[in-house]
């Protein structure tokens, strides 16, 4: 399960200081996602290696995060291109039922409900996480 803001792009927030303005697109040409105003979502260098050993592996990926914009943040997954070859995206790689981006009512503060959700939405026999 991966958090997005400061964990998979060195960004707070991205609609904070400055907000960033979507669409978002993929720039085969500068290898990332840029805004309309050619700002890129700045992705640590590391997430694509271990993105696609996680799924080269098998293992379910999931998103919990308290981001304010989850279209935003699903579009720049989607658009975010780990296999130039094969044109796999990082949103190929994360199923809508296990994506959690909210930040109000029950799923603030903390993330025992964002693992609530992703618990009950996870393919295969149940899963219990031991310390949420």
């Amino acid at each position: 399960v991966f958090d997005l803001d400061e964990t998979c792009w060195d960004h707070f927030g991205l609609d904070h200081k400055p907000p960033f303005k979507p669409p978002f697109a993929w720039c085969a040409a500068r290898g990332g996602v840029f805004d309309t105003a050619g700002r890129q979502v700045k992705v640590f260098p590391d997430l694509p290696q271990v993105l696609l050993a996680l799924y080269n592996a098998g293992v379910v990926i999931a998103v919990a995060s308290h981001d304010g914009k989850p279209a935003w943040c699903r579009e720049v997954m989607d658009s975010y291109i780990l296999d130039t070859t094969t044109g796999l995206s990082w949103g190929d790689l994360v199923p809508e039922e296990l994506t959690f981006i909210r930040c109000s009512g029950e799923y603030w503060p903390g993330k025992t409900a964002h693992f609530r959700e992703i618990r009950e939405n996870l393919p295969g026999e149940p899963c219990e996480f031991s310390e949420m």
